[in-house]
């Protein structure tokens, strides 16, 4: 094996997870949008996900291709459907 992938693994499995959501009017199911630059579901490893208002939280994710950490804060809009980064969490 060869490539960054190889030096720090050499089995690499990656499990992936994602939101679906329930519009209880209509009771049909729709997965989240993807976080831009994450297309795979919810950021591996994230640190939290909490609801606050009409507002999904994920703090944190971990790049399996590099092993480095984040901690990005996402935010999603349950309401609006908006999608968006805010400032980085400290101390993460």
């Amino acid at each position: 094996m060869s490539g960054p992938l190889a030096t720090k693994n050499h089995a690499t499995l990656l499990l992936l997870y994602r939101l679906t959501l329930l519009d209880a009017s209509t009771t049909a199911w729709a997965p989240l949008l993807p976080i831009p630059g994450i297309h795979h579901g919810l950021p591996p490893f994230c640190r939290l996900i909490t609801t606050i208002g009409t507002e999904l939280v994920v703090v944190g994710r971990w790049d399996p291709c590099t092993w480095v950490t984040s901690d990005e804060v996402f935010i999603y809009d349950l309401v609006s459907k908006m999608r968006h980064y805010r400032a980085r969490m400290l101390g993460l």
